[in-house]
């Protein structure tokens, strides 16, 4: 840990080492407050205890690379949680952990805004929740977190003692806004130990989703809602779905979203709808494949000034279906196999 982390340090460097946990230890293996210029490199951490692997706070300028880390299978053993602070940048790590594996959170009235993070070619897992994290506190005051880029990770959720979501991210703030400018792409999730949703949003603000492959859920692949209120400039693109266990929910829900599109994904065999949108408007539904659905392919409740257009879904009664007080919604025609060729189904607003 540094030395003065009320006021901070300047230019701190760890290469290599190799940290073998003894029962008897117990806390953080390292922690860094208000540092400015921080690496940690090749370092290997066996057993975590009882705490956070690793807790920075307020840091700037920050390299963390080719770490090797496992942890326990308990909670509150975190593998690298960030609290505020700006330019980090992570790749090439292997984490696994008992709680988070890679947490991006503002929790307290001293955090700083957590911005500008980078994750790439990264390998995340944890037994006890999930393996990433993004997390805005009510108690965190003006803090947010924003302009988070994670690109190329691989999350495989082992034998998980508790339900629990792949990637979740969250705003709890009193404000809206605080968890925005969010981009996840090529990233793949298995997520075969246990129940628990591939990737969940909860009032998040400008959030891409792109070329995420989600396989063996035991929940929603994917589902995002505002909140009460409306999420703005929401992005699913090129999502795969396949192997969801029966008994789970829809493969993609919308909820309470203004502006919004759902692009080129593919859901396979999904346990309930395919793609369910609820209470939102302004979105567009373009060139997805759903296959195999039990229920509707798209089911829109309560939601209006939808374009579907271009997708390929299964020709059944059910291929799209909206619930009474939908309107102003367009579908277009040409494609075979497509919503077009069977215009929505129409059913009452208590309609399952």
């Amino acid at each position: 840990m540094n030395s003065d982390q009320e006021k901070g340090n300047h230019n701190i460097t760890i290469i290599g080492g190799i940290l073998l946990v003894a029962p008897h230890h117990v806390g953080k293996h390292f922690g860094f407050v208000n540092v400015s210029e921080l690496r940690i490199s090749d370092n290997t951490i066996k057993g975590a205890a009882g705490d956070f692997m690793a807790v920075l706070k307020n840091c700037n300028n920050v390299s963390i690379t080719r770490l090797q880390w496992s942890g326990s299978s308990r909670h509150g053993e975190d593998g690298l949680h960030l609290y505020g602070g700006s330019n980090y940048n992570i790749s090439d790590c292997h984490i696994r952990s008992g709680d988070d594996a890679l947490a991006l959170t503002v929790e307290a009235p001293d955090n700083t805004v957590l911005e500008n993070v980078n994750v790439t070619n990264c390998s995340l897992s944890s037994t006890m929740a999930s393996a990433i994290k993004i997390h805005a506190k009510s108690k965190a005051r003006d803090a947010a977190v924003r302009s988070i880029h994670i690109t190329n990770v691989s999350i495989v959720q082992p034998a998980l003692n508790t339900g629990h979501d792949a990637i979740r991210m969250l705003d709890e703030s009193s404000d809206d806004n605080k968890v925005h400018s969010i981009t996840l792409s090529s990233i793949s999730i298995d997520n075969s130990g246990g129940p628990g949703t591939g990737v969940r949003a909860s009032g998040i603000d400008q959030l891409r989703l792109d070329n995420i492959s989600i396989r063996n859920i035991q929940g929603q692949s994917v589902w995002v809602s505002g909140k009460s209120r409306d999420h703005k400039d929401l992005i699913l693109e090129n999502i795969l779905m396949t192997d969801q266990k029966s008994g789970s929910g829809p493969g993609i829900t919308v909820s309470e979203a203004e502006r919004f599109t759902i692009s080129t994904c593919v859901i396979d065999n999904p346990a309930a709808h395919g793609i369910l949108v609820r209470n939102s408007n302004y979105g567009i539904i373009r060139g997805n494949t759903i296959s195999g659905s039990p229920q509707s392919a798209i089911r829109i409740e309560h939601s209006s000034d939808l374009t579907l257009t271009a997708n390929v879904l299964p020709m059944n009664e059910s291929t799209v279906t909206e619930v009474a007080d939908s309107s102003g919604n367009s579908y277009d025609s040409g494609v075979a196999g497509s919503s077009a060729r069977r215009p929505a189904r129409i059913e009452p607003a208590e309609g399952g």
